[in-house]
């Protein structure tokens, strides 16, 4: 501790370098080497923590050892010793609380697309262990059919009464294709240049009548 040493007061200038350079020292000796990415499209299982799934989904997850004083764990919310003064920052903030564990527990939970297993044990060698609060209350709300969404009820049909007339029978019994087309589908073909010149001449002469 850089506070303990001669000329090394808590606050002072020479504390926070020396502090500064044990950071520095500290994540050079403990950086793991890195394998590259990882290929998240692989068959496979893959084996992580929460916070490293942070952003992450995956079809199927299963989160094991969900007893008590692991998750929430037991150093929550538990006073620990800070190298920095505590009332330099917001120590609650590293030591935790009960809702950041919660909130984390949430991550954890939605991390499955599809299907999320939830487990616990009652021993570690000879020491028994209890279920973690998360799980009770998971097992307790899973038991409960309140908060479900439930279906709409399904709406009578309201079928229309059939109508049809003598000329689209004829045209069913002549050619059942041709009247999905015409009066069905409203698919009109393009009238015959013979019949049309028929017509523009029965027009005329009637105009000129």
């Amino acid at each position: 501790n850089p506070g303990e040493q001669v000329g090394g007061d808590i606050g002072g200038e020479w504390f926070y370098k020396n502090f500064a350079l044990l950071l520095v020292n500290y994540a050079n000796g403990s950086y793991d080497d890195f394998d590259g990415e990882e290929d998240l499209l692989a068959e496979g299982v893959a084996l992580g923590t929460v916070h490293g799934a942070k952003g992450l989904e995956w079809p199927i997850v299963f989160l094991p050892s969900l007893t008590q004083g692991r998750f929430p764990s037991s150093r929550n919310g538990t006073a620990q010793e800070w190298l920095l003064p505590p009332g330099s920052f917001d120590v609650t903030r590293y030591e935790g609380t009960d809702a950041d564990e919660r909130r984390l527990f949430y991550v954890a939970l939605t991390r499955a697309r599809d299907w999320v297993a939830l487990s616990s044990h009652r021993k570690v060698n000879t020491q028994s262990r209890k279920d973690s609060p998360y799980l009770t209350e998971c097992m307790r709300h899973a038991q409960s059919d309140h908060g479900h969404p439930t279906s709409a009820a399904a709406k009578a049909l309201e079928v229309p009464d059939l109508t049809i007339t003598y000329s689209e029978l004829a045209a069913y019994a002549e050619c059942p294709q041709s009247y999905l087309l015409r009066n069905e589908l409203g698919f009109m073909p393009p009238i015959q240049a013979e019949l049309g010149y028929g017509n523009a001449v029965h027009h005329v002469m009637r105009v000129i009548a």
